[in-house]
């Protein structure tokens, strides 16, 4: 479920930069495995329905980087991302920005 929305968020992006290399959306879904398994990942959800994700990982002390972060695209443009990083920021309060 999550490959897929991550797949379907990041569609225009691909098909405007055609960064083939770098985009979410051509990973594999053993990538995004590796990254829920290995990383802090986080589910999004709105009530019961997953809608998008966000992968964390530390670089070095109080350093943090973000990706992927994506949400479905029926639910973008209605504030869940501006929630989502307010929310990372209460997560990882000493982390440097």
């Amino acid at each position: 479920m999550l490959h897929h929305i991550q797949v379907e968020a990041f569609q225009d992006d691909l098909a405007q930069y055609q960064d083939y290399a770098t985009n979410p959306a051509c990973e594999t879904i053993d990538k995004t495995l590796n990254r829920i398994t290995s990383y802090d990942y986080y589910t999004i959800r709105l009530d019961d329905q997953i809608i998008g994700g966000i992968c964390t990982r530390e670089t070095a002390e109080q350093e943090y980087k973000i990706s992927p972060f994506f949400i479905s695209a029926k639910f973008q443009n209605q504030g869940f991302g501006s929630k989502i990083i307010n929310l990372l920021l209460a997560q990882y309060p000493n982390a440097c920005l």
